[in-house]
């Protein structure tokens, strides 16, 4: 909602991402993966927040991205997306970016908080053991990386996918800010696990967040733009959401 200003749009992402299969099946361990996909989700929040003053979302989402390190280190790419906010949506340029005291100050938060996790719990930080830097990379590969990468959720949750791939298509035309962000996001989050890490299907949950809020409103802008009644958009959408309903209870 503090995106599009929607609320309908808002709750079929948010029911996107609780009918989500993987979102589901990594309940299991939910002292890690689904509590920090929530705080990944928390955090957004705050960074997009329209009615909250520019210091204070920063700050807070700073603070949410370092205690989400403390739970899954992966977690904390919401700086990342932090950078792309203030970057595509809030219209400045890296520039700016590298002069913005808040930022650092953001920044500084998250260092703090991560480094007492790290000092707390030594063994969760393994990324000199489980790196895949020394391999060799090249363009093509990274291609076909991108393709694994996202090739699975299509299979197993399409109207998930489709429906955020249509998202994006609305959101050129609603909210290019929030689309820059979204594709330099996704598109940095995936390469990082083709440059960094070992990359393993699971990992991809930080980017349902994402896909659930660009398909909520996929879903929503392209009901509302047919021709038909109210009665008749609602049941279409719900009609379409019995399918990753149907899917999750199964």
């Amino acid at each position: 909602k503090n995106i599009f200003k929607k609320e309908w749009a808002a709750l079929l992402g948010a029911s996107f991402l609780a009918f989500s299969i993987l979102h589901i099946n990594l309940s299991s361990v939910a002292r890690d993966w689904v509590a920090a996909t929530f705080l990944f989700t928390l955090g957004m929040w705050f960074i997009t927040h329209p009615d909250m003053p520019f210091k204070k979302r920063y700050l807070l989402g700073g603070l949410v991205a370092g205690i989400a390190f403390g739970v899954s280190l992966i977690a904390g790419f919401l700086m990342l997306f932090m950078l792309y906010w203030y970057i595509f949506y809030e219209r400045h340029n890296l520039f700016d970016a590298l002069k913005e005291k808040i930022l650092y100050q953001a920044l500084f938060i998250f260092l703090l908080l991560a480094a007492v996790s790290i000092a707390a719990y030594p063994f969760g930080f393994h990324i000199s053991g489980d790196n895949s830097l020394s391999q060799n990379k090249s363009f093509s590969e990274f291609a076909i990386q991108l393709f694994s990468f996202f090739y699975p959720i299509l299979k197993s949750e399409p109207v998930l996918i489709i429906f955020a791939a249509i998202g994006l298509i609305f959101s050129y035309k609603n909210s290019k800010g929030f689309l820059g962000a979204s594709l330099a996001f996704i598109f940095s989050y995936s390469a990082a696990f083709y440059l960094i890490f070992h990359h393993q299907q699971r990992f991809v949950i930080y980017l349902f967040p994402l896909f659930a809020i660009l398909a909520g409103y996929g879903i929503y802008a392209a009901i509302n733009n047919l021709r038909a009644s109210p009665f008749i958009k609602g049941v279409l959408a719900a009609a379409l959401m019995l399918v990753p309903l149907a899917t999750s209870l199964r």
